[in-house]
């Protein structure tokens, strides 16, 4: 589809995934565990942040893959679509602990 115009290709896979995490969100709507562990995966995605087995039980397995303790985006539009989806979890997150967040950005071990 894309091969001869690829004008939409952003704009349609970014609203794909979207749909489906938001299909996710509602489908998990009643456990809020999975819920909130949804959210975190997507945070710790956005940031390449390490996570551990209680920070994230339940993740977006359609567009995410566990590998080495992170949560890792399967290809680049889907960081485009959680910053969408997930942006106020996201700064709600940087401020709580930002502390954190700069241990691990000056870890030579845990930075790309």
């Amino acid at each position: 589809k894309y091969w001869n115009d690829s004008s939409e290709f952003v704009s349609e896979g970014v609203s794909e995934i979207l749909s489906a995490v938001a299909a996710l969100l509602v489908e998990k709507k009643d456990n809020e565990i999975a819920t909130n562990s949804i959210r975190n995966a997507a945070v710790h995605c956005l940031l390449s942040l390490p996570i551990t087995e209680s920070t994230v039980v339940t993740y977006d397995r359609k567009y995410s893959v566990l590998r080495e303790g992170h949560i890792e985006p399967l290809f680049p539009l889907v960081l485009v679509a959680y910053r969408q989806l997930f942006w106020d979890d996201m700064v709600k997150y940087i401020e709580e602990n930002e502390g954190f967040i700069l241990k691990v950005c000056g870890n030579e071990n845990t930075t790309n």
